[in-house]
């Protein structure tokens, strides 16, 4: 029997938790190169805590994780904007919608990056679904648009997709599962099949840990850790640390009734501070 199909064999027996600890111990076992992975968690508060795809319910699920788009609220919506490297010019902005229902979700995400002359854009749709009380799975379906003026990809769409599994298998403990699969000439641009394995722990009332493994296929493993430390039901730091590459990230957030807005910093150890700032509404 594969590795696959003792992970595929453990999901169906809805056991997550031994299910997470099998992932987890096959994505370290994976060979440690220098990976470029798929796009970067979207939202100031993914950013905070080095990019880790964990979007708590907010519309940044659509795009991150869409096995978390399933929430108490109905409404999810959200924008950001990025600065990757403070370069000026190079701007990164996001758009995200989601609706809820009690066991099902559905939502709509459009990233766009890139100079005048050239870029790329992203459109994301969806899906969301509860398989169990403790489970949920969700499927994204994504777009690439390429454009240059040099007629290099000028106007080229392409595909990929993402399938996601998130589960709690206890009241402080959540697990997620992501593999995330571009075609064509996506995979063409460095950005190889990818899966990412993600814990958040409620380390008291205060304080929760996350950590994520990202594994490519074809190129190497990347590891993340951050925490959330939430005085209060205002206000919120986040910080945290990864490698391959190299990167440390810090990050401020307030809640206002059905508003929050959140402002991050991470330094790439090559290339520098990226800014981050977005803002979250529910209803």
């Amino acid at each position: 029997m594969t590795a696959f199909n003792i992970i595929t064999t453990l999901a169906a027996m809805k056991q997550p938790i031994l299910f997470s600890i099998s992932v987890f111990l096959l994505c370290i076992s994976a060979n440690i190169l220098h990976a470029q992975v798929a796009p970067s968690a979207d939202g100031g508060k993914a950013a905070s805590i080095a990019n880790i795809r964990y979007s708590e319910e907010s519309a940044w699920a659509v795009f991150n994780n869409p096995a978390q788009m399933i929430s108490e609220k109905k409404i999810l919506a959200a924008v950001a904007y990025r600065n990757p490297m403070g370069v000026s010019g190079l701007n990164n902005v996001s758009f995200a919608f989601g609706y809820s229902l009690k066991n099902s979700a559905v939502g709509l995400h459009y990233n766009t990056v890139g100079y005048e002359v050239s870029g790329q854009s992203i459109s994301t749709v969806s899906f969301a679904q509860k398989i169990d009380k403790q489970a949920n799975i969700g499927l994204s379906i994504h777009q690439y648009r390429f454009r240059s003026n040099q007629n290099l990809f000028k106007n080229n769409l392409d595909v990929g997709f993402s399938l996601a599994l998130h589960a709690k298998p206890t009241e402080k403990m959540e697990t997620d599962v992501i593999l995330f699969n571009p075609v064509g000439k996506v995979l063409e641009s460095n950005l190889p099949p990818t899966g990412y394995v993600m814990l958040a722990y409620e380390i008291n009332d205060i304080v929760k840990w996350y950590a994520q493994v990202d594994v490519s296929l074809f190129v190497g493993t990347a590891f993340k850790t951050g925490f959330i430390y939430q005085p209060n039901n205002q206000l919120h730091v986040g910080f945290g640390v990864g490698s391959n590459p190299t990167i440390l990230s810090f990050g401020l957030g307030y809640q206002l009734k059905k508003w929050s807005l959140n402002s991050s910093f991470v330094r790439h150890h090559s290339f520098g501070f990226s800014p981050v700032i977005s803002g979250e509404f529910e209803k």
